[in-house]
């Protein structure tokens, strides 16, 4: 495992505060342009953006252990 020096972690921080500036921003606009109550704005825009997670988001194989898949070659012979 990589350990993260100071300015990795700062890096990330920096990332993680201008997507929240990012984020406000759109939410003020389209709060103002849509004149809707800032609850729902909020909403819509949780949603848009697990729809973007879940499209981006990893798939991780599950582990295996080796002992059975060593099993299921010697019986599937």
């Amino acid at each position: 495992m990589k350990k993260e020096t100071k300015d990795d972690v700062f890096q990330t921080v920096s990332v993680i505060r201008e997507s929240f500036v990012i984020l406000k921003t759109n939410l003020v606009n389209t709060y103002n342009e849509k004149e809707k109550p800032i609850s729902e704005v909020i909403e819509e825009h949780m949603e848009d953006m697990q729809e973007e997670d879940s499209s981006t988001s990893r798939h991780v194989a599950p582990s295996v252990d080796p002992a059975k898949k060593k099993l299921e070659l010697v019986t599937s012979n």
